[in-house]
C-alpha cells in the first residue's frame, strides 16, 4: 500500500504524462501514443527519480519533467518489448502492435524514447543546472544503449541474430 506521499507522487507523475499527451493533440501518432501510455502502469521508475532528487535536496518541481520522461520512455520500451517478444497483451489489453501494427509500435516507442530527452531538457528551464542536465542526458543515453544490447544478447541466446552477440 503506497504511503500518502508516494500516492501523491504517483498521481503527479500520471498527471504529467496525461498533460504531455494532451500537448501532442493533432499529431499523427496520437492514438497510438494514447494506447501506449494509458493506463500508465505502476510508475515506479518516475517515482524513484523524484524521491531520489528529493533525498539529495532537489525539487520535485524542477525534475518532474524528467520523471514524466522516464515514464514515457519506459512505456516506449514496453511497446518495443511486446513486439520483439510477440506478446499479445499489455496491462490486460492488446499490445500496441496487436491493436495497431508493428510499425506503429516501433514509431510510438521511438517517439517516447526521444520525448525523454525533451523532458530532461525542460528541467533546465526549471532551474536545473546545465551541467546536471547534460550529465543526465549522457547517463540516460548510455542506459538506453545498454538496454538495447541486453535485449540483443537475450535474443542471441535464443538463436536470433548474427553470431557473436552473446
Amino acid at each position: 500500500m503506497p504511503t500518502p506521499l508516494a500516492a501523491a507522487t504517483l498521481d503527479a507523475v500520471a498527471d504529467g504524462i496525461t498533460a504531455w499527451l494532451a500537448g501532442h493533440a493533432g499529431e499523427p501518432l496520437l492514438d497510438v501514443l494514447d494506447w501506449t501510455l494509458c493506463p500508465p502502469g505502476k510508475l515506479v521508475r518516475p517515482a524513484l527519480l523524484l524521491e531520489s532528487a528529493a533525498a539529495v535536496g532537489g525539487s520535485y518541481e524542477q525534475v518532474m519533467p524528467a520523471a514524466v520522461g522516464v515514464g514515457l520512455a519506459h512505456s516506449g520500451s514496453l511497446a518495443h518489448d511486446d513486439l520483439i517478444d510477440g506478446d499479445d497483451l499489455r496491462r490486460g489489453r492488446p499490445a500496441v502492435h496487436r491493436r495497431f501494427d508493428a510499425a506503429s509500435a516501433v514509431l510510438s516507442g521511438d517517439a517516447l524514447f526521444f520525448a525523454l530527452f525533451q523532458q530532461v531538457g525542460e528541467c533546465r528551464r526549471r532551474g536545473v543546472p546545465d551541467e546536471a542536465v547534460a550529465e543526465a542526458v549522457e547517463i540516460l543515453a548510455e542506459a538506453g544503449r545498454q538496454a538495447a544490447c541486453g535485449v540483443a544478447r537475450e535474443l542471441a541466446s535464443s538463436g536470433w541474430g548474427p553470431a557473436g552477440l552473446e
